[in-house]
């Protein structure tokens, strides 16, 4: 029974469009400001990107992260978890459909606390590759034969520029290439360390349904909400209200200004002599006490 079970928790996976805080409706896509010049190739895009049905057989969202962190290397993680956080478009492909949907289910969880605001399409339909040219940003998970279909069919129609737009994290050969413009950003050391032990590239994602992440996706988390400074408690800060109306915008440049004066002064900071002889006085410790080797 417990087999069936998981078998059917698989197949509702993969037949799962979305998350339940994401658009569901062209409507909420162009309220973003995003918008389509075909609206019937806007409505295949929602239509991909259907609602999950809220009488799933168990919660998956737990799941999906711990078999994220499972299968895709902690850097690609990392990257990954980047360009979905600059809104780029992020393909997720495997040689299953249960591995794509639950690695771009994942990825979608581990924004926390942020809400991923795309299209997310666990499994895309090898007939509707197309949809990879999508203005809405999105996280889809396909089969390697979808993405080999998709190879063909943009070679063909000359638009191969278009798949270059996307990155691609291929899970079974533990690659993650980055889109056009997508530039790299180093993955903090610590961070990488501390997913390290989570990491089984050859873990069976149905057989680990019913798996809780636990605090294993504390890291990446962490890390996200660090780059949210104070907002989460300050917010009004960033912000103004019209207290007339009652309306309330936020203000990226009143968010950004005091990070970058911060990294302005580290920048001045990074080169005086203070911080090099902590530098040099912090190496010494660690060489006292042994805990330092060379290379």
């Amino acid at each position: 029974q417990e087999g069936r079970d998981r078998a059917a928790d698989a197949a509702f996976l993969a037949s799962a469009h979305d998350v339940d805080d994401v658009p569901r409706s062209l409507d909420e896509f162009r309220s973003r400001d995003r918008s389509f010049d075909d609206p019937a190739f806007g409505d295949r895009v929602r239509a991909a990107a259907a609602a999950v049905d809220a009488a799933a057989p168990r919660p998956l969202r737990g799941w999906a992260v711990a078999a994220t962190l499972a299968r895709v290397r902690p850097a690609h993680v990392f990257g990954a978890v980047v360009s979905l956080l600059r809104e780029r478009s992020v393909c997720v492909v495997a040689a299953d459909s249960a591995t794509a949907a639950a690695v771009a289910f994942g990825l979608a969880n581990l924004l926390a606390p942020l809400a991923w605001q795309g299209a997310l399409i666990t499994t895309l339909p090898g007939d509707e590759v197309d949809l990879l040219g999508s203005p809405v940003p999105f996280i889809a998970g396909m089969t390697a034969a979808t993405a080999r279909r998709a190879e063909v069919a943009y070679a063909a129609a000359g638009d191969e520029a278009a798949l270059r737009e996307l990155s691609v994290l291929d899970v079974e050969a533990g690659a993650y290439v980055r889109g056009a413009g997508d530039d790299r950003l180093a993955p903090p050391r610590a961070l990488v360390e501390a997913l390290a032990g989570s990491f089984a590239p050859d873990a069976d994602v149905v057989a680990m349904l019913g798996d809780d992440p636990g605090d294993r996706a504390a890291p990446i988390r962490a890390y996200v909400a660090s780059l949210l400074e104070d907002l989460r408690t300050d917010w009004k800060t960033y912000g103004e209200e019209n207290l007339e109306t009652g309306d309330f915008e936020f203000v990226p440049e009143f968010f950004l200004e005091p990070v970058e004066a911060r990294l302005a002064l580290q920048r001045d900071m990074a080169h005086t002599q203070m911080v090099i002889g902590h530098v040099a006085a912090l190496r010494e410790a660690a060489r006292s006490s042994g805990m330092y080797r060379a290379g």
